[in-house]
């Protein structure tokens, strides 16, 4: 175990979870919306307990964060072999994706008492179930490593299409290496709030989406992607490149490439846990060799 000073890491940045997912007619499996490039350009926004969207076209969609599913006709969701039957969010919310899309869509909602099972070992056999948040609740990954791949871009890479819930930047430059996130196996926030790290987070094309079109970037030799598949295929259980760890809060991809990027985790209290930005972080657990992913994704 290798535990690092607690003024190394500070909470940068975060993100909310999915609770809400879309899912196509005639679709074997069930994803987010990049996979349906139009997706992109819809603009997600906060009104109070409400989420507000606003389509390419100009059309907004209004829903409530926690809507009521007393009325809502059950429609089950398969996402990456995880099956679960989540909440129908109605015709309105159906015609406004499929208008923006082009292809038939139905909104879902995860209420509170119902959960994906994680698969494959990620839980360590703590399993409290998933939102639709691919293969964990949460992504943890840092500034070090995102300068890294900006690095050998040669221009920046922008932190959203990599999507960690979680971004941690040392206090020190020069504090964290670049990819040490690879070996993390516990995080503490705070002082307050402990996180197992269970598995490195495997990427695929959704790297190479340009957020102002919804299109796939032009092909060149430093695309995304293709710069992490270099020297980021360092997961035997995936051939496709890391980059970012995933969490889950336990009580409370299909890639294309080898490639890895951000670590996968799971808190074990049953107590309300809050993280904010600016939260000091310790790493009080590391692993001598990386972790194996071995989600059942096919």
């Amino acid at each position: 175990m290798v535990t690092l000073s607690s003024q190394d890491l500070l909470v940068t940045a975060l993100c909310v979870t999915a609770s809400v997912i879309l899912k196509w007619r005639d679709s074997q499996l069930d994803y987010p919306s990049l996979m349906v490039k139009e997706n992109c350009l819809i603009i997600p926004a906060f009104d109070g307990d409400d989420l507000v969207l606003t389509a390419r076209d100009g059309s907004v969609l209004k829903v409530a964060l926690n809507p009521s599913t007393t009325n809502l006709k059950p429609l089950e969701i398969d996402m990456h072999n995880s099956k679960v039957v989540a909440s129908d969010m109605g015709d309105e919310a159906a015609a406004f994706f499929s208008r923006a899309s082009g292809v038939e869509t139905r909104m879902c909602f995860m209420p509170d008492d119902r959960s994906r099972p994680v698969l494959g070992t990620l839980s360590q056999g703590k399993d409290n179930g998933l939102a639709f948040n691919d293969c964990g609740s949460y992504m943890v990954s840092t500034t070090s490593s995102l300068d890294a791949l900006s690095q050998a871009m040669g221009k920046e890479m922008d932190i959203v299409p990599l999507r960690p819930n979680i971004l941690l930047e040392p206090r020190k430059k020069g504090g964290v290496k670049p990819w040490a996130e690879d070996y993390w196996s516990e995080l503490r926030f705070a002082g307050k709030v402990s996180m197992r790290l269970t598995a490195n987070c495997v990427r695929c094309v959704s790297l190479n989406i340009d957020y102002s079109t919804g299109s796939f970037k032009p092909d060149a030799p430093n695309l995304p992607l293709k710069v992490l598949a270099k020297d980021r295929r360092v997961d035997a259980g995936s051939f496709s490149p890391v980059f970012a760890s995933l969490l889950s809060f336990l009580d409370c991809i299909l890639s294309l490439m080898n490639v890895m990027q951000g670590r996968y985790g799971f808190i074990d209290s049953k107590a309300e846990a809050i993280i904010r930005r600016g939260d000091v972080v310790k790493v009080t657990k590391r692993n001598v060799a990386r972790t194996i992913f071995d989600w059942p994704l096919h």
